[in-house]
């Protein structure tokens, strides 16, 4: 048996088969217990106990509609409960948007995404707390009522979002990229300006992951 590490890969520009895109990515593991028998043997690697490390990943609102409907997200889809399908959550892809600091300084920005759910379009605000996502979902049309019913149904889908992006996993053939903190940030190789059309394409999503690795993906596995 062999220990190697640590084991670091970094990309940018990245895009996967199934449409999974990023603007940079780095992915750093502690160490990596092999079974060099198995090894040399099958010539694939083989890990004694699962490999732990750590992610980032910079998404801009194109790769975070692309992330947000990626089939291998269709059995995690968040569903509000005695709904049935109508209760389902469907996020779309289309109308991202990624806002540093939209009000102040202090506000560490939000990320605008839409779906649908109960029969309507939803208006979806994703922020950071405490080291965690926090969701506000509320009518995406103007002409929705404040109903009590409303409120509430609003009350319960930013709460089942928001347990959605916190306890998400996402898993790549054996190996498990579990949500640990969000921010948002813009470029600085650009003058901040008020001119929000040249900042847009600036500021993105960054995304902290932990990563637990019980095999190396195989060759070829879609994702």
């Amino acid at each position: 048996d062999r220990t190697i590490g640590p084991v670091s890969v970094k990309g940018r520009g990245w895009e996967s088969p199934l449409g999974l895109t990023c603007r940079a990515i780095e992915a750093n593991v502690d160490r990596c217990s092999l079974d060099m028998n198995r090894v040399i043997r099958d010539r694939k690697l083989y890990l004694i106990e699962p490999a732990m490390g750590k992610a980032m990943i910079a998404l801009n609102a194109k790769d975070f509609g692309n992330f947000i409907t990626h089939p291998l997200l269709k059995a995690q889809t968040p569903c509000l409960p005695g709904k049935q399908e109508d209760g389902i959550f469907e996020f779309l892809k289309e109308d991202v948007d990624i806002i540093a600091n939209p009000n102040n300084k202090d506000d560490e920005g939000i990320v605008i995404f839409y779906g649908n759910c109960l029969g309507k379009r939803w208006r979806c605000e994703l922020r950071r707390s405490s080291n965690k996502a926090v969701i506000k979902a509320v009518p995406a049309s103007s002409n929705s009522d404040s109903s009590h019913l409303l409120q509430e149904e609003s009350r319960e889908l930013s709460t089942l979002i928001s347990i959605f992006f916190n306890s998400l996993v996402f898993e790549l053939d054996g190996t498990y990229l579990s949500f640990k903190d969000l921010s948002i940030t813009t470029s600085s190789n650009r003058k901040r300006t008020n001119d929000r059309s040249i900042n847009e394409s600036n500021t993105q999503l960054l995304v902290a992951l932990a990563i637990k690795v019980k095999k190396f993906p195989s060759p070829g596995t879609p994702f």
